[in-house]
C-alpha cells in the first residue's frame, strides 16, 4: 500500500485484500497509469502473466477480482486489465476494458458467494474419477454407511434416480421389495 501511495511505476506481487468476504490475492504486477485517483495524479492497473498462449475466461475473472480489490485502495476502478501470455516476449498481449466485463464478474462473484454462504446439499455420487481421487476411501465409506444404492452391482445412476423417485432410497429398501 505504501508503494502505491508513493506512486512507484511497478509493484510486483503486491497483496490485495477486500474487507468483505475474505477475498484477496497477489497480482503479478500493478502498473502505474496517469489517471487520477485517491492516491494522487496516478492510479494502477493489474497485469498478470500466464503460460497459456490465449486469454481464458478464468484468467479474466481473476484479473477482475484483483481490479475490484484495487479499486477499494485507490478509490476508482481501473480502466483496463492486462495479460502477458506465454510464448511471447513478456510484453502485454491482451488488454480488457473493465467496464465491458464488470457486470459478468459481479454476477459470477455474487453466485459464488451465495453458494459459499449456503452451500447446496451434495452427496459423493460415484463417478469415473473416483478411482483417481484421494477422497475415494472417505466417499466409499460414507456410501456403505448410508446403504447407498450405488453398491448394487451394475446399477446405473439413472436406475438409482428412478428407484429414489419411487421412494426406494437404499439397498435395504430395495431388498425389502416383494418378488
Amino acid at each position: 500500500l505504501d508503494a502505491l501511495r508513493r506512486g512507484v511505476d511497478v509493484v510486483y506481487q503486491g497483496r490485495l485484500e477486500g474487507g468483505d468476504g475474505g477475498w484477496g490475492g497477489y497480482p503479478d504486477f500493478l502498473i502505474r497509469v496517469e489517471t487520477p485517483s485517491a492516491l494522487g495524479a496516478w492510479s494502477y492497473e493489474v497485469v498478470d502473466a500466464k503460460l497459456a498462449r490465449v486469454a481464458r475466461g478464468t484468467a479474466l475473472l481473476q484479473l477482475l477480482l484483483y481490479s475490484d480489490l484495487l479499486a477499494t485502495v485507490q478509490g476508482r476502478e481501473p480502466e483496463s486489465v492486462h495479460l502477458a501470455l506465454g510464448g511471447g516476449d513478456g510484453r502485454i498481449d491482451a488488454r480488457f476494458r473493465v467496464v465491458e466485463y464488470a457486470a459478468y464478474y459481479r454476477a459470477v462473484r455474487r453466485d459464488f458467494e451465495s453458494h459459499a454462504e449456503a452451500p447446496p446439499e451434495t452427496y459423493p455420487e460415484p463417478v469415473d474419477h473416483c478411482r483417481l481421487c484421494e477422497w475415494d476411501g472417505h466417499c466409499t465409506a460414507r456410501r456403505r454407511a448410508d446403504d447407498h444404492l450405488s453398491q448394487v452391482a451394475g446399477i446405473t445412476r439413472g436406475q438409482r434416480q428412478r428407484l429414489i423417485a419411487r421412494d426406494i432410497p437404499t439397498m435395504g429398501a430395495l431388498g425389502g421389495l416383494p418378488l
